[in-house]
């Protein structure tokens, strides 16, 4: 079955990143086929990558939180509705803050509003624009509400998608999570050695989807993980950090 195309973009996007922060093996790439992602045919031998996100467990089940969920989809339909009426190219839109208020008025002015923000800041091609009102240099036109938001623009993307995720915070990542996210791809591990001599896992926080966004100011790497893989480690992509946990 053909990869999707999103998919293998944002995963080789992803590669590049990494490449900036650690010295990945070089060669020709094999992005076009699952179990790994990636395949990198380097002079060395073959370098299998498995891309995933570690993201928050399901905690909904809440009533309020399903109303929050709901009043944020609202929310970006608009805003869709008013990016495709001012031309803009097919692009990713991740955005992350508060509330409207639960009404008509207060969810058109939110939409209205980040368009106004959007519009000016497409990226090109293959590139990504992120901001977060956290995070030096501020930008005093982000909208006051906006806690963070993400416009990619793939060469893939056919229309206008935008997201505002589920979390109504940003979690503190922790060695549970790293230890939950290795466990669900560690029984692949040989499938993806069918296809390459070295099988590693880079596991994403702080991407294009902000259903990803984590603080890691109390990140400590795990002393050792263990794990069918060769060699795992964890990139912070809009923090430009990586970590390489050791296995056992």
């Amino acid at each position: 079955m053909p990869k999707n195309p999103i998919k293998e973009e944002r995963e080789l996007w992803a590669l590049g990143k990494f490449r900036q922060l650690y010295p990945v093996p070089e060669g020709p790439v094999d992005s076009s086929e699952e179990s790994p992602d990636l395949v990198i045919h380097a002079s060395s031998g073959r370098v299998g990558i498995e891309v995933t996100d570690i993201q928050p467990d399901d905690g909904k089940g809440g009533s309020s939180v399903m109303r929050d969920a709901s009043e944020r989809a609202a929310v970006m339909r608009k805003l869709e509705v008013l990016l495709v009426k001012s031309n803009v190219p097919p692009v990713m839109v991740s955005y992350h803050g508060n509330l409207p208020e639960r009404s008509p008025t207060g969810r058109d002015d939110l939409a209205e509003r980040l368009a106004s923000y959007i519009g000016p800041r497409i990226p090109p091609e293959g590139e990504v624009f992120s901001k977060c009102a956290h995070h030096w240099p501020y930008d005093p036109e982000l909208p006051p509400d906006v806690f963070a938001v993400t416009i990619a623009q793939y060469r893939c993307l056919t229309e206008i998608s935008c997201d505002s995720g589920e979390a109504v915070f940003i979690p503190d990542l922790a060695a549970a999570d790293v230890d939950r996210c290795v466990a669900k791809k560690n029984g692949k591990v040989a499938a993806y050695r069918e296809r390459c001599d070295e099988a590693w896992l880079l596991m994403c926080v702080n991407t294009v989807d902000l259903a990803t966004a984590y603080s890691l100011e109390s990140f400590s790497t795990p002393a050792a993980i263990s794990t069918h893989f060769d060699r795992v480690f964890l990139m912070s992509v809009f923090g430009s950090r990586v970590y390489e946990i050791h296995t056992a």
